[in-house]
């Protein structure tokens, strides 16, 4: 059997569903005391950017059509990515929210820029 064989797709099929990426940013740092001044783990400095920026820049950079990005109401992040049409920003007002409620934002952002009839399995 040849390898293309095995997926259950072809080029067609590949087409008709986007491809996206979700960047979930919303977690604390609580436990990073020498970043006291850092709140949120994705905006760690990594060479003076955010973790999150070298992240989302080489997503922005791929094939996927769209960079859904989580994140908390105070992240402020929108000043600290590098610009990009791909990036979609999508706060997750929850207080406190847990990786579960950034993925519930992040599907509830999803199924309101797509809709659901473009993300639903045939």
């Amino acid at each position: 059997m040849k390898l293309r064989e095995q997926f259950p797709f072809d080029e067609h099929t590949i087409n008709e569903k986007p491809v996206v990426a979700v960047l979930l940013t919303c977690g604390l740092a609580s436990r990073f005391p020498e970043f006291g001044n850092i709140k949120y783990k994705a905006l760690l400095l990594l060479k003076g950017r955010p973790i999150v920026d070298f992240v989302s820049t080489a997503l922005c950079i791929s094939q996927v059509e769209k960079v859904f990005v989580v994140h908390a109401p105070d992240e402020d992040i929108k000043k600290t990515l590098t610009s990009n049409e791909k990036i979609v920003f999508a706060e997750c007002s929850r207080p406190t929210p847990t990786l579960t409620d950034s993925g519930m934002c992040a599907l509830e952002k999803l199924f309101e820029y797509y809709g659901e009839n473009k993300l639903a399995k045939n």
